[in-house]
């Protein structure tokens, strides 16, 4: 009886052997690369004018309208400008892609989208050939499948925003640049690509510094100038970037100029010290919390890479690593550098560009990095013969992620105490201040604890602090988004704000953790830090799970409120010129043909009233479940005519927006 079971398990194990190999060798033939990419593509058009996810920021909608606003006036009405707000002056290219957009298929949300979704496959296409050809098939095979099937990446390639063609470009430049290590004549088109990236929008000025840094990286690892290169870069750069000064900018400088100085004075202005703050808000970015599983084994990819540098050196690790990690690598750090330091605000789509790189990170680790030595990290950076000084600076890495979590939380409490006693102004110069002096205080204090251990030779201590701060900088995002959505699914309060409160939770719940490690891994007679397993199934598997989830929630619940009330307005109220304004009228105009402009806005459309005497408002009374004052230009004359109710959300009004119709 035993040997007849044995025999059937066996059976049965070659059986699952075959169809495990059966499915590996399809994975790698050309009818599963063609499947892969058809699901891709069908994810980015499949009803293209619902509403977008309610997990989207709140001025997603907003944002949509805006961009396309003087494509839509060009098509309609035959001018580009009408009024002071011209995107097209801050994303050109984008702008004229929309205006083809519109222009062939007509103007509404499916065709303002439709160029997105369009740029966001061919994303996928040649980020693939990129990957593929400076790694592997296998490499590139799941970077392009983290990437595709990210739903954070997929909903702002189904958007009418400037980012997925700006990210197009970006690595259509890349993918000619990996085709010119074999031919330099691509590099002419990498040099042009990049340029097409800026005008798409300027804010892919973040890369300009990258392009040195990558051809320099180049001649280090090959010991070549590389001048030929150079120069056809160079060349495509300049000639691509020529046309758009003598067709675009000299015509239009006057306008460029002005729109530029209105966007500018609108903009407040904030200390030098607004990168500690922008830091601090790190720990509460909402879009992070959407991507888990790249944000974990992204900040495992740093974690290598800083255990490296500090036990070998820099030049030791620019030397074991590619040219793909290094863009990768220098993609992800400068950018988020950029974002922070320079832009100084942080919507969400500005992050998007950091998703890429994430992916070929993460792929990385799931393809080459089958365990990560957590013990040598504290004997190679910590252990006898490192210097005071290397070794400080690395206790303050692992305290940087501290304090970008629990940052906000510390400045934010001691905010009221610090400014009434000291005289700190208030507002976003003094919270930058003192998020400032947070950081220094950060420091000092991991410097002098290390002196202290190193001084004790506490290896219990030593190992508790390395574990914490790998513990922050790994789950630190994403356990204290998590607490964040337990306590509100469940009701529970603590506080007025979430983000202070539980940012303190979650930072208790990972030294609790940091405890409990260490001790089971001393009572079990081991190493203080054993290395961490990373199995390609798990993390494949948490993937699937968390993005299949929000995917298949948002197409199984699709609303279509915009497209319906914007069609419900031009059948009941507008016709084509109806002159409408309003923060949602470019977006709820797109299915009518009525002229619609934002109100004052950053130093945009000032006395809109006297200037271009609409017939119709549209107000905002409830925006994410807050309500909104009504605007001046609403008096006792206008009439309310109807309410709509528009993209569902979980917030108490039940819907994001809440926008009532006036006659004026």
């Amino acid at each position: 009886m035993m040997t007849s079971l044995t025999i059937s398990d066996r059976n049965k194990t070659e059986f699952f052997s075959q169809k495990l190999w059966w499915l590996k060798q399809f994975v790698s033939t050309k009818p599963f690369i063609f499947l892969l990419f058809s699901l891709m593509l069908l994810l980015r058009l499949i009803h293209l004018n619902a509403d977008p996810p309610a997990s989207t920021f709140t001025y997603f909608p907003i944002d949509e309208g805006w961009w396309v606003h003087n494509a839509k006036n060009k098509v309609l009405f035959g001018k580009w400008i009408l009024d002071d707000y011209n995107t097209m002056f801050y994303a050109p290219l984008f702008n004229y892609i929309t205006y083809l957009s519109f222009k062939f298929s007509g103007v509404g949300i499916s065709q303002a989208r439709l160029a997105s979704a369009v740029f966001g496959f061919l994303t996928l296409v040649f980020f693939y050939l990129f990957v593929k050809d400076l790694w592997n098939f296998k490499g590139a095979l799941i970077s392009v499948f983290l990437l595709g099937f990210s739903h954070v990446f997929l909903r702002y390639n189904r958007s009418a925003l400037p980012e997925t063609s700006m990210i197009f470009f970006i690595i259509l430049s890349l993918y000619f640049w990996g085709m010119a290590r074999k031919r330099e004549i691509y590099a002419l088109f990498s040099g042009m690509s990049m340029v097409m990236a800026y005008f798409c929008k300027y804010y892919a000025m973040f890369f300009f510094p990258l392009i040195v840094l990558f051809w320099a990286y180049e001649r280090f690892r090959e010991g070549r100038r590389r001048k030929k290169f150079a120069i056809y870069y160079l060349s495509g750069a300049a000639l691509t970037f020529a046309g758009w000064l003598w067709f675009f900018i000299l015509p239009n400088y006057a306008d460029i100029r002005m729109a530029n100085n209105r966007l500018l004075s609108g903009i407040p202005s904030h200390s030098n010290l607004w990168i500690f703050r922008s830091i601090v808000l790190f720990g509460k970015e909402s879009l992070l919390r959407e991507l888990p599983g790249l944000l974990i084994l992204s900040s495992l990819y740093l974690i290598f890479v800083g255990s490296t540098i500090a036990y070998k050196g820099f030049k030791y690790l620019l030397l074991k690593i590619n040219f793909l990690e290094f863009v990768a690598l220098s993609w992800l750090l400068w950018g988020y550098i950029f974002i922070v330091a320079f832009l100084k605000t942080q919507p969400n789509q500005r992050l998007v560009v950091l998703i890429p790189p994430m992916c070929i990170l993460s792929a990385k680790v799931i393809t080459e990095c089958p365990s990560i030595n957590l013990s040598a990290l504290l004997d190679k950076i910590f252990g006898p013969g490192r210097k005071l000084s290397r070794s400080a600076l690395w206790y303050g890495v692992l305290v940087f992620p501290i304090y970008a979590v629990v940052g906000y939380a510390l400045v934010s409490y001691i905010s009221p105490i610090i400014s009434d006693n000291f005289h700190i102004p208030h507002g976003n110069a003094g919270f930058s201040i003192l998020s400032a002096l947070v950081f220094l205080a950060f420091y000092i204090g991991a410097f002098i604890t290390f002196f202290l251990i190193r001084k004790r030779t506490s290896r219990f201590l030593k190992s508790l602090i390395i574990i914490f701060g790998v513990l922050v900088l790994v789950f630190g995002v994403v356990l204290n988004h998590s607490i964040v959505f337990l306590t509100k699914h469940f009701g529970f309060k603590v506080g007025k704000e979430p983000g202070i409160d539980y940012i303190n939770a979650s930072l208790l719940a990972m030294f609790i953790l940091s405890v409990i490690t260490v001790f089971v891994v001393r009572r079990l007679k081991s190493e203080p830090l054993r290395s961490l397993k990373l199995g390609a199934k798990v993390w494949l598997g948490l993937f699937v799970l968390v993005n299949l989830y929000n995917v298949t929630s948002y197409m199984s619940n699709l609303s279509f409120t915009l497209v319906d009330t914007s069609r419900k307005l031009g059948e009941k109220y507008f016709h084509k010129g109806t002159r409408v304004i309003g923060e949602m009228s470019d977006i709820l105009c797109l299915e009518n043909k009525a002229f619609s402009f934002t109100p004052f806005h950053g130093g945009i459309n000032e006395n809109p009233i006297e200037r271009f005497h609409p017939d119709f408002a549209l107000v905002t009374i409830y925006r994410d479940g807050r309500k909104v004052d009504k605007p001046e230009y609403i008096t006792s004359t206008g009439q309310l005519l109807e309410r709509f109710y528009l993209c569902p959300s979980e917030n108490t009004e039940g819907y994001k927006f809440i926008v009532e119709l006036y006659r004026l």
